[in-house]
């Protein structure tokens, strides 16, 4: 049955325009480096030592974060859109569908999306640093973590997102909330390291820590959300 709902989730978003969000998500996140270097390549290397991988690392780490805080808002705002605007999510509690089921087929497809995104993103980066000839080996364990450990260690921000987005039928609060945490997420610096918003930018050594904490808060978030969410009139 979940996935069935899996499956249905994602044929309603096959007339949104989320696809085309999470491709040009993933692009913008690597037309960044890729223009530096292509602009200025001399002095990114001297800067650098000749360490062009780290450069491309610290761009797109820079991007990173505040990119994810709106793909996340945006995407379970278009999920949860098509409920409100069709008032669908009433026709599929009248049959015999557990809402916890269901909640957590949305957050599923959410996740999905997300992971994609960060797979372009890991497919970007290697593809950027063949075709400009990177010295050395790819740093392939880096990069996976540079790709993913931001998505896991936000999973609370994508629950309470998608919460959010499913309990208020104006999805402006959702993406305001979005919005809001974007910016903040670039101030992360000068945030406490306990505060979640911190955790997808990866400021501790170990990485590790943040993908823990994330993963931990998250199925936290995640019960109670979805105890709300089955007890919920909707």
């Amino acid at each position: 049955m979940l996935s069935k709902l899996v499956f249905l989730e994602f044929t309603k978003l096959k007339r949104q325009s989320v696809w085309m969000l999470v491709l040009l998500g993933s692009l913008g996140i690597l037309a960044v480096p890729l223009a530096n270097f292509l602009i200025r390549y001399d002095y990114i290397y001297d800067n650098y030592d000749g360490d062009l991988y780290a450069a491309m690392f610290t761009y797109i780490m820079s991007l990173m974060p505040a990119v994810l805080m709106l793909a996340i808002s945006i995407i379970t705002s278009v999920i949860a859109n098509t409920e409100h605007a069709e008032n669908t999510l009433k026709q599929l509690l009248s049959l015999p569908i557990s809402k916890w089921r269901l909640y957590l087929a949305k957050l599923m497809v959410t996740m999905t999306l997300l992971f994609i995104s960060s797979v372009l993103v890991f497919v970007g980066m290697f593809v950027m640093s063949q075709l400009l000839n990177f010295e050395g080996n790819f740093p392939l364990l880096y990069a996976l973590t540079l790709a993913f450990a931001p998505l896991l260690a936000a999973l609370p921000i994508t629950i309470l997102q998608l919460w959010l987005a499913l309990n208020f039928k104006n999805q402006g609060i959702v993406l305001s909330v979005g919005v809001f945490f974007a910016v903040l997420v670039m101030f992360s610096d000068r945030l406490p390291n306990w505060l979640p918003l911190t955790w997808p930018t990866m400021q501790v050594p170990n990485p590790l820590v943040n993908i823990s904490l994330g993963l931990i808060l998250g199925l936290i978030s995640y019960v109670i959300t979805s105890i709300h969410f089955n007890k919920k009139d909707v």
